[in-house]
């Protein structure tokens, strides 16, 4: 799922694969219980959560992966030893297995992010 026209978040995990479904409501929890300041919504097609009009997280369903994305790549940069071995973008994580997502690590992450300015 690319580009997902979903309205609501909630609309996007109905549509996701149903063996993703479960991680992708995990990677949500974990985001909202962190970022709980932030706004939740949908952009670019994928759940983001948004403070003060500045996007600090997405996370997406695409055919070979679920990815998450860190809009800061400090994040990722200052946790290279954490997340050695994981397959990454410049400011993402790419998941062919997810059972590798890591809700500790993502909860690291997202605090990480969520004390940039």
């Amino acid at each position: 799922m690319v580009q997902s026209k979903a309205p609501t978040v909630d609309a996007y995990l109905a549509q996701a694969a149903p063996e993703r479904r479960a991680y992708l409501q995990l990677v949500r929890e974990v985001a909202r219980r962190v970022l709980a300041d932030h706004e939740e919504r949908m952009h670019w097609g994928m759940p983001v959560y948004m403070r003060q009009e500045k996007i600090r997280f997405g996370f997406a369903e695409q055919k070979q992966f679920v990815s998450l994305y860190f809009m800061d790549p400090r994040v990722l940069d200052e946790n290279t030893e954490a997340i050695a071995g994981m397959i990454r973008g410049k400011s993402c994580l790419r998941f062919r297995r997810l059972e590798r997502i890591d809700a500790r690590l993502l909860e690291v992450l997202l605090q990480d992010a969520h004390q940039r300015p």
